[in-house]
């Protein structure tokens, strides 16, 4: 069985998510509907 994550970890895996997403997001939509970098700042 393997051990359950904690909180702190559940966490540091959204903010690793968000900082990529703020490096590697277009600024401007390509296709209506898809997210922008501005999505990770609000």
């Amino acid at each position: 069985m393997l051990p359950c994550s904690t909180v702190n970890d559940f966490y540091k895996v959204i903010i690793e998510d968000l900082d990529f997403a703020k490096t590697h997001l277009p600024l401007k939509q390509a296709v209506r509907g898809h997210v922008t970098r501005a999505a990770v700042y609000n």
